[in-house]
């Protein structure tokens, strides 16, 4: 493969000598045909993305912006690239090819409540501060300060909770994802089992549900609830949570 040609003037800093190594790894993959195209913002089209960029053998990174330079640098490498072989619209044609086909599957796919027009609804407004004011705090619950490294306050403790609402707005699987198992004393872990159960009876007590929209289409979704466990802001007694 030939060498592509620098990225544009001004759009990198060849001033500094990270952005000049990852120019020349790019180089280097690129002579060898690994390709990769990088997304750095959040899009909702992002798999279907993925899935069309493989079948031109292109690689595919979603990789937030951070204060580096060095996959900003390596991504106008790759670019310059992709659009070499490609041509200069091509990457442009394939976000569109696959946000058509994120829209399009509207009728069996579940989605992010993020990438809706309009999330799913409950009878309340703010899920997540319903379910929080009204969380009675267990008996025994630790309520003491928790001090990180260097004496400051330690991050709140809370739990993530998914919940789904189909396209006819019923609610169906309310789950504790393992992979954002949220934060919580281990004083205070004994608590879980008894603290989901009630987390769960809150979030069907904020129903009846409204499905999401996407596009004038009723959809499929899942949303995040984030609950807050600190003590100040859980009720002391059980009968606070009938309270409204």
């Amino acid at each position: 493969m030939p060498s592509a040609p620098p990225p544009p003037p001004g759009s990198i800093d060849r001033t500094d000598s990270t952005c000049r190594a990852e120019l020349r790894r790019a180089h280097a993959d690129a002579q060898r045909g690994q390709l990769t195209y990088f997304l750095f913002r959040r899009a909702r089209y992002a798999d279907d993305l993925d899935t069309f960029l493989r079948r031109y053998g292109l690689r595919f990174r979603y990789n937030p912006m951070n204060c580096t330079l060095e996959d900003l640098c390596y991504a106008h490498y790759m670019d310059s690239v992709i659009a070499r072989g490609h041509g200069p619209a091509f990457l442009d044609r394939l976000k569109q090819k696959a946000d058509q086909r994120f829209l399009s599957a509207w009728p069996t796919r579940n989605y992010w409540y993020w990438d809706l027009d309009v999330p799913p609804r409950g009878r309340v407004e703010d899920v997540e501060a319903y379910v929080t004011a009204h969380l009675p705090r267990p008996r025994g619950w630790d309520t003491r300060p928790e001090l990180g490294l260097f004496g400051e306050l330690a991050e709140r403790q809370y739990l993530f909770a998914t919940l789904t609402v189909d396209r006819t707005g019923q609610l169906g699987s309310i789950r504790f994802p393992a992979d954002r198992p949220g934060n919580v004393k281990a004083t205070n872990r004994r608590f879980l089992p008894a603290i989901q159960r009630e987390i769960r009876r809150l979030i069907r007590t904020a129903g009846p549900w409204q499905a999401g929209q996407l596009a004038g289409h009723a959809v499929s979704a899942t949303l995040y609830v984030d609950v807050t466990l600190n003590p100040e802001q859980m009720p002391r007694t059980p009968d606070a949570r009938n309270n409204q």
